[in-house]
């Protein structure tokens, strides 16, 4: 409790997680991730285990994603998509703009770089 109160009294709170900067990256945002079952989102300012939590419920939360991992190393996260979804890219940008983050990317898994 003592370290939530310093946090907040210095004005540094749950948003100091949070360093978004730069420029989307990545193909077409609309573009349907239909026949794919496993991208990997890149956010910039993904450092902590409260904010890897956040921006993990944020992505649960898109119909057809089953399941998200973090990794707060690479500050990626693996996205497990449905057999039959409608997720888009922009979709998952979304998300991870209202989490607080810089989407840098969406790579599709397997496929080549």
């Amino acid at each position: 409790m003592k370290i939530l109160v310093f946090l907040l009294a210095a004005g540094i709170g749950l948003a100091g997680c949070v360093t978004p900067t730069g420029t989307e990256t990545g193909a077409t945002p609309e573009a349907s991730l239909a026949g794919h079952q496993t991208v990997v989102v890149t956010a910039h300012g993904l450092s902590c285990p409260l904010c890897a939590h956040n921006l993990d419920g944020r992505l649960k939360k898109i119909d057809g994603v089953e399941e998200a991992s973090v990794d707060l190393k690479t500050g990626s996260v693996t996205v497990q998509l449905a057999e039959n979804h409608s997720v888009t890219r922009d979709d998952l940008n979304r998300a991870v703009k209202d989490a607080g983050f810089t989407p840098k990317g969406i790579r599709i898994e397997g496929a080549a770089q």
